[in-house]
């Protein structure tokens, strides 16, 4: 019901004035859970941690472009010159190939027809068959470069971009316009992507059913869902997958894979008849699942647009609220006049479906704003109440490390914690290693570069107390958290590093003090034995056998990062740069990596 784009500023304003009110309103990460084409997200992309979510997977395409990307612009030049040097006279030798299927351009693309978009059978097409033609030849193309995710999804922008320009439509994907457009007739042609490259990004987009109560912890959750209308004539108000459904098809199907397709759109069968409980046009489904999912996020605050058009009512949001669980002494409702979509302007012009109660009002767009009233108690099974403000942070991925025990019993306990945890707080478990008495001080030094390779927090069920471990996590730099020490942080273990230097220092001197009594006694302490060290075979073969375990020790940590560079298609050279970006060192403590290292360590 209106572009998100022109609300910006009224969206930080409320918080601004949310923040006078109320001084506690500190926000450094920031959820958009229905992020669409995230316009929301990217505004705020330079103030708060985003972290978004949507149901649909071309959002977490957009999004992973505009928000994740580590490569200069001018990466990707390359790329989208090859694009756009495709010819579609090379369409057939493509199909025989079997490059492509021609399923898209079959489905998608139509004839000029003296400028009718309407075939014989009377179905409309949203692009030009030149047009369809080039587009399934570009997303094969792109299936063969040899980019990661991101990489991958910055080139599927700029043609979201592209295609956006030639397409027969008013916006949405649920109809065709009966003539073609002016610029549905120009050839498609990529841009290079307007995009910004970012140093170790903390940025993070998720794609999942929100209802599924699967997002993270923010310390704002912002939704803005399906509006529904008060006009009687509609049962459902918007089916959001079938409006935008050609941008996902595009971005999850393959060729010789796809999907099965109905109606005069080509819509995929899975969303005929289908609508999510928030699409459906009545308030007693409507307001449980909007309660629901303001229950369970696991967010401090949250923040809702609406509109005064939208299904519901301003008291029965207010109701929505205060069931979900919020302080309702928080509870603010912030106002601004807003425009319509060119779609809804038209079918007004039309005098299509309108029976509004208030159709001749001006539209009014609501953000409604709460504090979560169960937000400071967070229970983690058996596992004490841990404050998520604290030594959680914002990271959710987790490296977990535990204390060898040889009772079976008790290692199943602390795994189960550890997994409870994670559950809890929507997380991912990289890694685990146990530490055995004989390998601890190792084997705690892996799992902290493991940390800092991925970006991840040390989980650990309980603490070690020993000198040499605190001494280590003390210098790692690296965020931890302690599940049976849940308040334990940084200057937690600085004390216990104290402490245990203070007992290093008197378990010395009462050593010292017991040998100089031994001497007193006339007893001799050390001295020449007689015996020199020369260094044999079985000295070099110990040696040797040191120096290979080292070296098993160090590809264990670095082969599954330069697998999952491999499985992206990356050459040797690329996976070398990208190592050297990442400044990970060589066996041998060098910056610089060659095709040869590479290649040790992947046999």
């Amino acid at each position: 019901m209106g572009s998100k784009k022109r609300l910006m500023d009224f969206i930080q304003s409320s918080f601004d004035d949310y923040k006078k009110e109320f001084v506690d309103f500190n926000i450094n990460s920031f959820l958009d859970a229905f992020c669409g084409s995230g316009s929301v997200a990217f505004y705020f992309r330079h103030k708060y941690q985003i972290i978004t979510n949507d149901k649909l997977a071309f959002s977490k395409v957009i999004m992973d472009a505009y928000l994740t990307n580590e490569r200069n612009p001018n990466f990707y030049k390359i790329f989208v010159d090859d694009l756009n040097n495709i010819n579609i006279n090379d369409f057939d030798i493509w199909l025989e190939q079997g490059k492509i299927d021609g399923w898209i351009s079959q489905n998608y693309g139509g004839e000029y027809n003296d400028n009718s978009n309407i075939n014989e059978q009377g179905v409309r097409k949203i692009w030009i068959l030149s047009n369809a033609k080039k587009i399934e030849m570009i997303l094969a193309k792109i299936e063969e470069y040899q980019l990661n995710r991101t990489e991958k999804s910055v080139i599927l922008l700029s043609l979201f971009i592209a295609i956006d320009k030639i397409s027969n439509t008013l916006g949405h994907q649920n109809g065709y316009l009966k003539e073609w457009s002016k610029d549905s007739l120009k050839p498609i042609h990529l841009n290079y992507p307007n995009i910004e490259q970012w140093v170790n990004p903390t940025h993070k987009s998720i794609c999942s059913n929100i209802q599924d109560n699967k997002l993270p912890y923010a310390d704002i959750m912002y939704i803005d869902p399906p509006y529904g209308t008060n006009n009687t004539n509609l049962s459902v108000s918007t089916r959001y997958a079938s409006f935008y459904h050609l941008w996902d098809t595009l971005v999850t199907s393959k060729p010789f894979h796809r999907p099965e397709i109905f109606g005069k759109a080509g819509k995929p069968s899975k969303n005929k008849g289908f609508s999510e409980p928030l699409e459906i046009n009545k308030k007693e489904i409507v307001i449980p699942e909007l309660t629901k999912i303001i229950k369970n996020s696991k967010s401090k605050y949250v923040a809702m647009s609406y509109s005064n058009k939208g299904l519901l009512t301003i008291n029965d949001i207010e109701k929505v609220f205060e069931n979900s669980g919020c302080l309702m002494d928080s509870f603010r409702i912030f106002t601004s006049k807003h425009t319509n979509n060119n779609q809804k302007k038209t079918a007004t012009k039309n005098g299509e479906y309108i029976d509004r109660k208030n159709n001749d009002v001006d539209l009014i767009e609501y953000l409604f704003i709460a504090q979560k009233s169960i937000f400071d108690i967070v229970n983690y099974s058996n596992i004490s109440a841990v404050d998520p403000e604290s030594t959680i942070h914002e990271q959710r991925q987790f490296i977990a490390y535990y204390k060898n025990d040889s009772n079976v019993s008790t290692m199943d306990n602390e795994k189960r914690n550890v997994k409870n945890f994670i559950d809890l707080k929507s997380g991912y478990l990289l890694q685990e290693f146990v530490g055995k008495a004989s390998t601890k001080q190792s084997i705690i030094n892996q799992a902290i570069e493991a940390c800092k390779l991925n970006n991840a927090t040390l989980l650990m069920a309980k603490l070690d107390i020993d000198y040499n471990f605190l001494l280590t996590l003390q210098k790692s730099d690296v965020l931890f958290v302690v599940l049976d020490m849940p308040d334990a942080n940084q200057q937690t273990i600085n004390l216990m590093v104290l402490l245990a230097q203070q007992q290093r220092k008197n378990i010395s001197k009462r050593t010292k003090e017991a040998l100089s009594d031994l001497k007193k006694n006339g007893i001799k302490l050390g001295g020449f034995k007689g015996k020199t060290h020369t260094f044999n075979q079985s000295d070099i073969e110990k040696a040797k056998l040191t120096k290979q375990e080292n070296y098993r020790i160090y590809k264990n940590k670095i082969l599954p990062i330069i697998k999952e560079l491999k499985d992206n298609k990356s050459t040797y050279e690329q996976i070398c740069l990208i190592l050297e970006e990442r400044q990970i060192k060589t066996f041998k403590n060098k910056d610089k990596w060659s095709v040869g290292a590479v290649r040790n360590i992947l046999k």
